[in-house]
């Protein structure tokens, strides 16, 4: 069977590192403390990218974080550290990136979003890399509820134009959640 396998899968030893490991955490804006006590807020955002196994990235991009996953950073992080990119492509210095695996200075790295030509990118033919389509909200339930605030949206929208449908709100929105494809 392949019970043994999937125990033994690098998937799994991985879920089995994160259980076992603090959770490491810098935001300048949020205070951790008041979140939980299995997060550790560190000092500074180079300190949490040197000291970490796994790197999960998500920031908006903007001035500030265009570049900022930098070479200097990058090739500092542990030789053993995975790099997750979720947030925008241009966050991360993605040439200096795919260098660092290659050169083994890093173990790899997850990727789901890329440039406006998603073929243009540096990762081709490297191991330990993931890439996958940026897709995190395509689910059934993610998606119905995106109609219904799109809906909701436009009779609120109406609503403020003509107060004739106050008390048709509720009734249509339930009556299309119950049309709405499960």
């Amino acid at each position: 069977d392949g019970t043994n396998s999937i125990k033994n899968s690098p998937s799994i030893a991985l879920i089995k590192k994160i259980k076992k490991n603090k959770t490491f955490v810098y935001d300048p804006n949020v205070n951790i403390k008041s979140l939980s006590k299995n997060f550790r807020q560190v000092e500074n955002f180079r300190t949490l990218i040197i000291n970490s196994d796994i790197i999960s990235i998500h920031l908006p991009l903007d001035n500030e974080t265009k570049g900022l996953i930098n070479e200097d950073l990058i090739f500092s992080m542990k030789k053993d550290s995975i790099l997750i990119n979720t947030s925008r492509f241009a966050v991360i210095d993605n040439k200096a990136l795919a260098k660092a695996i290659k050169s083994k200075k890093i173990y790899g790295a997850a990727i789901d979003v890329f440039n406006e030509d998603k073929n243009i990118h540096p990762y081709d033919q490297i191991e330990n890399v993931i890439l996958t389509p940026h897709i995190g909200s395509h689910t059934l339930e993610t998606r119905k509820e995106m109609e219904l605030a799109a809906v909701k949206n436009v009779i609120n929208y109406h609503s403020l134009l003509s107060k004739n449908y106050s008390g048709e709100i509720d009734k249509l929105l339930i009556e299309i959640d119950r049309n709405t494809v499960k």
